[in-house]
């Protein structure tokens, strides 16, 4: 069953499903107008971006990057001093974050889907897509910009939905993975995995 409007409002008053980092929203609370759909909420953009970093392979053998040993990243600073935000150039891949922080309790899931009228533009918005009960952080997207024009990305803009489904009961086994609590865009963590080391 996929919650509605109603039962997301009633999910951000009562139970903190939906919470923004309270220094942010006491600065600027004029920019964090909640935006919820009729079944689903709009996750807007915070200001931590990264992409990977062009790296030599650790063994002279190897003419690849292999999962079990990492990938490597760089934090792309907000702004230059010309603009605000930051800008994807045709191309490019990078990863950003929400301003939002999301509370599953046992009995939810989610799923995450990048907005049309993003896609249309010519930037993909991918995202792990599923979101397990009882996670709790904020939630990390992949970009990619597929169009011949750089694309300028700034704080509060609403690049992604939530969808929240219930259950059919509580989960015996929450969610305590490698993301959980992560507050940033947060890199791969793959080389975790014991199955790329085999």
């Amino acid at each position: 069953m996929i919650l509605t409007d109603v039962d997301i409002r009633n999910g951000i008053e009562f139970d903190d499903l939906i919470t923004l980092p309270h220094y942010e929203y006491s600065h600027h609370p004029e920019m964090y107008e909640p935006s919820i759909q009729p079944a689903s909420y709009d996750l807007t953009l915070s200001r931590s971006f990264k992409k990977i970093k062009k790296q030599d392979c650790k063994y002279p053998n190897k003419t690849y990057v292999d999962f079990g040993d990492g990938v490597e990243y760089i934090d792309i600073p907000y702004g230059n001093g010309c603009y605000d935000g930051v800008v994807i150039a045709p191309g490019e891949f990078m990863l950003g974050a929400s301003r939002e922080i999301i509370t599953l309790p046992k009995n939810l899931s989610a799923i995450i889907t990048g907005r049309s009228s993003i896609g249309r533009a010519g930037l993909i918005v991918e995202v792990a897509g599923w979101v397990d009960p009882f996670f709790k952080g904020s939630i990390t997207f992949e970009f990619y910009n597929c169009s011949p024009n750089p694309i300028r990305m700034t704080e509060g803009i609403r690049i992604a939905q939530i969808v929240f489904m219930k259950n059919t009961g509580d989960c015996a086994v929450p969610y305590n993975g490698k993301y959980q609590h992560q507050l940033e865009a947060t890199e791969s963590r793959i080389h975790l995995d014991k199955e790329v080391h085999v």
